[in-house]
């Protein structure tokens, strides 16, 4: 039978014909390398392109870079990157002197499966990310941005200009473009940031093609907030309600881990005091353009009201049923909408219980899930915690952390949860970032204090977060005692009034 390649743009056929004429050694020594100098060369220049890359990505999402702004997309770009590029530099020496990737920390054993610790792993980690913990064949690669980030491709290109010896080009386009590339003979292997709709078009065409490439995604999730019932001081109500309200807020809510979907115990006496603080949090915070397609139409339909501006707040919407508002949970709405839902419980082991089921049944996703506990339950209860915290069928689970922090740590495999006993994913295949190089990763914990000081910078009352984030990306690319002084100081200085 002869097979015709489908016709693909002058851009995409330079990218394709360069990755294809392009071998990489197959020794993972001699590849090891060869990649070092263009992650150092990478990383010589992502300090320069860093104030660039906020601007632009800023004005894509229709926003001025303000200090709010710029530390969001110096965390999710410059800094996330670096970490990347630093994490796999690791790997790679090891590699190159015929050895496997090291970890700081115990690896343990439970039958079939091994816990690894992946943080800390870079240098002064362990102080600058004190409490905070987790564990959890190279091809030349074409990278095709969504047209909204078109305007980065420039960028990347000049900031990665010396992967184009590996055969690495970046190009920008939309999803016909996105599909033309993905059924050129010559790709082998395609990873698909986006819409289930959209892969299980990827999915169709790609079983059509002679020899189907291997595939792989992220699909999103409607992501849920599993509050623990219990004696909470005060002080816990109001940092993790300051918590929930930037897994809402940032990025405007357009963020895969974006918090979707609040779980709390219809019979904790608290409950009233957490979603006032967690009220009063969202209501300080301005609206954002609705930049993202489709997301006031999915705002409004998920019962969101956006600002006579058009712009979109953060929204709670309380005592929410998966009934009478079923679009909320059981799609990503993918905006800054959060609705709280109360489950009843006896005991903490009922609660527990029926949360996860809840999750399981009547949420749909399995890529990442919080849950926040106080001091006095884990003082009492850590196992049930902990047990809790394994039931849960997510790729990333966050113990009194936000998820999404496994994502911007890079150490950590991010994707969604996969079944020891082959079941399929509800957001995705397989897993990225991964900078330890682990085998068959299954999923992530991360866990980390109750009242976390100083106050996270990413954390809306935070006053000062882009110079914590430009001191942290200044510290990854070149560690030195002085530079970790310079971010401890930062955040220090930045912490929220009264803590």
């Amino acid at each position: 039978m002869t097979t015709t390649r489908p016709s693909v743009p002058d851009e995409a056929e330079e990218a394709l014909a360069r990755a294809s004429r392009t071998a990489l050694p197959s020794d993972p020594a001699t590849r090891s390398a060869f990649l070092l100098p263009l992650l150092d060369d990478a990383r010589a220049k992502l300090a320069a392109a860093a104030d660039r890359w906020v601007e632009v990505a800023a004005a894509a999402k229709q926003c001025e870079p303000s200090e709010a702004i710029a530390a969001e997309e110096l965390a999710s770009g410059p800094l996330a990157v670096a970490r990347a590029l630093a994490g796999w530099r690791r790997s790679l020496v090891a590699l190159r002197a015929g050895r496997l990737p090291s970890v700081q920390g115990r690896v343990r054993r439970a039958g079939d499966a091994r816990f690894v610790p992946a943080m800390p792993c870079l240098p002064f980690d362990r102080l600058v990310f004190a409490s905070h913990r987790a564990r959890g064949d190279g091809l030349p690669v074409v990278v095709k941005l969504h047209p909204l980030h078109a305007g980065l491709r420039e960028l990347f290109a000049s900031t990665f200009a010396a992967f184009a010896d590996a055969g690495c080009s970046f190009v920008a386009g939309d999803g016909a473009f996105g599909a033309t590339l993905a059924r050129d003979p010559r790709v082998s292997d395609v990873h698909l940031t986006g819409s289930r709709s959209t892969f299980a078009a990827l999915a169709q065409s790609n079983a059509m093609r002679p020899t189907p490439a291997r595939l792989s995604a992220e699909l999103g999730n409607v992501t849920p907030v599993v509050v623990v019932p219990g004696t909470w001081r005060d002080a816990e109500l109001r940092a993790r309600a300051d918590d929930v309200a930037a897994m809402l807020s940032n990025n405007g809510g357009f963020n895969c881990a974006s918090a979707r979907v609040l779980i709390t115990a219809r019979r904790w006496p608290q409950r009233e005091s957490f979603l006032a603080f967690l009220r009063e949090r969202l209501s300080a915070l301005p609206p954002r353009p609705a930049w993202h397609p489709g997301s006031a139409a999915r705002f409004v339909s998920a019962g969101g009201r956006p600002a006579d501006d058009g712009r979109l707040p953060c929204v709670l919407l309380e005592c929410a049923d998966p009934d009478s508002l079923p679009h909320a949970f059981r799609d990503e709405v993918f905006a800054p909408l959060l609705v709280e839902h109360s489950l009843d419980g006896a005991d903490l082991t009922a609660y527990l219980r029926s949360a996860t089921q809840f999750c399981a049944t009547r949420l749909s996703g399995d890529l990442a899930a919080v849950v926040l506990a106080p001091r006095a339950v884990l003082a009492r209860d850590r196992a049930a915690i902990d047990g809790f915290c394994g039931s849960l069928r997510y790729g990333t689970v966050g113990l009194n952390v936000w998820a999404a922090v496994g994502f911007a740590w890079m150490a950590t495999p991010w994707g969604a949860f996969r079944d020891p006993r082959g079941a399929p994913s509800r957001s995705g295949v397989g897993f990225v970032h991964d900078s330890l190089l682990l085998r068959a990763p299954r999923r992530s914990f991360l866990r980390g204090p109750i009242l976390p000081w100083p106050t996270p910078a990413w954390w809306p009352s935070h006053r000062s977060p882009r110079a914590v984030m430009e001191r942290l990306l200044a510290l990854t690319l070149a560690p030195s005692p002085w530079r970790c002084a310079r971010v401890v100081s930062s955040a220090i200085a930045g912490r929220a009034r009264g803590r």
